[in-house]
């Protein structure tokens, strides 16, 4: 009896474990199967002549009625099983596309743009056998071909074939447009004081007043839409136009969230690690381009015109004036630079937001020896005497920019968006000069 109760539970225990096994099983499958329902299905429809985006476009899935219409920015968003799938696109006044064999994957963001033909007259259906594709880079062409100015452009599509980090790694590749020092934009040759730059319609400020300094490495290169360079000016174009304009769109509404971070460093035996660098005493923020107060001047300074002010006033100003013009010296930390960016498209209250946010450091150091003449050393070399020699003058200089970039868009409905797009920067040149001579 004893041996027979044994069995009977053995037996009740297997069944027990059976039943979960199954029902593990199934829950897996259930959470396979849910799974895979999630993927996302992302594009975007644009006119094929003139590549503007077409509003209120029909998307639908080919034999289901699930579909969904393009918003403001001619963009859609579609759910589907992964596989193939077939897309069928119209807009009042276009040809009816077809798109079949879209492949769609799981776990990644699939895209899929379209271009639809404007209709002179009733025409059929057109039913085109594709993959999955990217056609900004054709209608990029198109803009530029009916363009009723010189220029030239680079797209998302280009961009995301190449290691690039950031647009002022990505301009360079734009035609007849070169980037000097990190931070010039020379459009055909011309220099930076002929040439603006835009972001998003807007032009960039420039932290200082006399040159156009525009700090492309804020702007990542996997966040940018296209870049567009205008070489003829138009009335539409700023009044400041000389040279070129480069135009730099970005994304508003990521795919995907996006986190990037850099950091690097560098230095030459010239100038990093010696301690008779020449330098004079600064303030404790001069690493990140901010004055603390020690250039301030001091104060009860009296305001004075010096062609009416007496002698005595003169000396009296002078007097309250530092009068260390000593340098001293010192040496410089290695090259350093780091950035960081992240975006990505939420939704807060039932309402998509997009956010662009980065953030990026330079500091770098530069000491030379050079040797100054006046009169110049052609006029030294025809047998005349210089009037001024200072041989094995020194200069040394540290440089500092940082800036941020924050950009935020929600879609308030199908036809409206707002959007706050912000930028700044800080530059900071500090220069030490000596010299001995007669």
């Amino acid at each position: 009896m004893k041996l027979g109760a044994l069995r009977l539970k053995s037996s009740k225990i297997l069944k027990s474990l059976k039943h979960s096994i199954a029902l593990a099983l199934t829950l897996l499958a259930g959470i396979s199967l849910s799974a895979q329902e999630n993927v996302k299905l992302i594009g975007k429809v644009t006119d094929k002549d003139s590549g503007e985006e077409l509003i209120g476009a029909s998307v639908v899935i080919v034999g289901t009625t699930f579909g969904t219409k393009t918003n403001i920015d001619g963009e859609f968003t579609l759910n589907v099983k992964p596989g193939k799938v077939d897309l069928r696109v119209s807009y009042v006044g276009y040809q009816t596309r077809t798109v079949k064999g879209i492949e769609v994957k799981a776990g990644q963001v699939n895209r899929v743009d379209i271009q639809l033909k404007a209709e002179a007259a009733q025409a059929e259906e057109i039913v085109v056998q594709a993959e999955i594709s990217n056609a900004t880079e054709n209608a990029l062409l198109t803009q530029q071909r009916k363009s009723l100015v010189v220029q030239d452009a680079i797209s998302a599509e280009l961009i995301k074939k190449t290691p690039d980090s950031d647009a002022g790694e990505t301009i360079k590749r734009v035609t007849g447009v070169s980037l000097v020092g990190g931070k010039y934009v020379f459009v055909r040759g011309l220099g930076e004081r002929y040439s603006n730059a835009r972001l998003n319609g807007s032009t960039i400020p420039s932290p200082e007043p006399e040159k156009k300094i525009v700090p492309f490495d804020l702007i990542p290169a996997n966040m940018i839409e296209n870049i567009i360079t205008i070489k003829t000016f138009m009335p539409d174009q700023p009044g400041t136009f000389g040279g070129g304009l480069v135009d730099i769109k970005t994304k508003e509404f990521p795919d995907q969230f996006v986190l990037s971070f850099t950091v690097g460093s560098g230095f030459n035996t010239q100038t990093h690690f010696k301690s008779n660098i020449p330098n004079y005493p600064g303030g404790r923020l001069d690493f990140l381009g901010i004055d603390d107060g020690t250039r301030n001047l001091p104060s009860g300074l009296p305001n004075l015109r010096l062609a009416t002010s007496t002698v005595e006033d003169q000396v009296t100003v002078a007097r309250k004036l530092g009068n260390n013009f000593q340098p001293g010296r010192g040496s410089y930390f290695p090259n350093t630079s780091f950035s960081i960016a992240a975006a990505d498209q939420i939704k807060v209250a039932g309402l998509p937001i997009g956010y662009i946010a980065s953030l990026g450091y330079g500091s770098d150091a530069t000491f030379k020896e050079v040797n100054f003449f006046f009169p110049s050393l052609e006029t030294i070399q025809q047998g005349g005497e210089p009037l001024y020699s200072y041989p094995n003058a020194k200069i040394a200089s540290y440089n500092v920019s940082w800036g941020t970039l924050f950009n935020l868009s929600a879609r308030l409905n199908e036809n409206n968006k707002i959007g706050l797009k912000t930028t700044y920067n800080r530059t900071m040149e500090d220069e030490t000069f000596e010299a001995i001579g007669t």
